[in-house]
């Protein structure tokens, strides 16, 4: 898990980001506001499996936001049974970068913290 303001250690480091633990139901709002992001290509049943766990997690996800690769890949049904707020938005395989996907993704977080 990622948090923005990064710590003394990790900005001498010249990185601005540094990794959490675990958080409890009994935390704070801010704490257990975080978003996941998820790079993808042509997803399928371990796709849907994996949103069914996110949505059966005791803290789920603020939002889950989807860069997927190519949209006439992207099977609208996948989506169809999910309870989540997904927020979805595609690229084409010509723009596609892991780093450019997974940096598109925490452009459009809005919580203190996230997963990639």
């Amino acid at each position: 898990m990622e948090k923005r303001e990064g710590n003394a250690e990790y900005k001498a480091m010249g990185k601005s980001s540094s990794v959490s633990g675990c958080f409890t139901a009994g935390q704070t709002e801010e704490a257990s506001s975080f978003d996941v992001i998820i790079p993808c290509y042509k997803p399928g049943e371990k796709f849907r499996k994996l949103l069914k766990a996110l949505e059966k997690q005791e803290l789920p996800p603020k939002k889950v936001i989807l860069i997927n690769t190519e949209e006439r890949y992207f099977p609208k049904d996948v989506l169809k049974d999910t309870k989540l707020d997904i927020r979805l938005h595609h690229i084409s395989r010509r723009d596609f970068d892991h780093a450019y996907a997974r940096n598109l993704g925490v452009s459009f977080s809005d919580t203190p913290y996230f997963y990639v």
